[in-house]
């Protein structure tokens, strides 16, 4: 098979017309394909992230079986429904002993988890700083698990009101086991 010279010209166009396709459409996908490998590998550097091993699922699974023996062992414990009464009581109670003023009560309806129920409940209260800490270490030294949601302080303002009185609203969740896996 003999090359003419006709037909050198078209195949010359043809090869620079491929090669300016790879310079303008090829060559900066490539580009964009090699930085962000790059990113991926200095993200797995900062990260600690060693993909040749699978060290670190086996660190971590170790982490969370230690977490999870802590949890077990806590004095903290999650009661069964019918005690939410109980609790209310007790925080009605030391309200009382504290002599916390203008103090109110109220929970919210429960929400379902998958191993318990949360029970939203709502304190508004008026005290001194040091009798709503007092309250506050009550409450987060009782037995049963509970999670404060959102405390706030501020200070009273008005012409009957007393200097250093503080209006309290706490927003905390108790928690307690559903009656069907408290059974089992």
């Amino acid at each position: 098979m003999r090359v003419d010279r006709s037909q050198v010209k078209p195949a010359l166009i043809l090869g620079v017309l491929l090669a300016a396709f790879g310079a303008a459409a090829v060559y900066p996908m490539l580009r964009r394909q090699h930085a962000t490998n790059d990113r991926i590998a200095q993200s797995h550097t900062a990260l600690g992230i060693d993909r040749a091993s699978s060290q670190n699922i086996n660190v971590v699974a170790v982490r969370v079986a230690k977490l999870e023996a802590l949890a077990r062992s806590s004095p903290r414990e999650v009661p069964e429904d019918v005690e939410l009464a109980a609790l209310l009581s007790n925080l009605t109670a030391q309200i009382e002993t504290l002599e916390l003023r203008d103090a109110f009560i109220s929970h919210g309806e429960a929400k379902r988890d998958a191993r318990y129920m949360i029970h939203p409940i709502q304190l508004r209260f008026s005290s001194t700083f040091a009798g709503a800490y007092s309250f506050l270490r009550h409450v987060e030294s009782m037995r049963r698990l509970v999670r404060f949601k959102r405390v706030l302080m501020t200070l009273e303002r008005g012409p009957t009101t007393t200097v250093g009185v503080l209006r309290v609203e706490i927003d905390l969740d108790a928690f307690s086991a559903p009656a069907e896996a408290a059974r089992s």
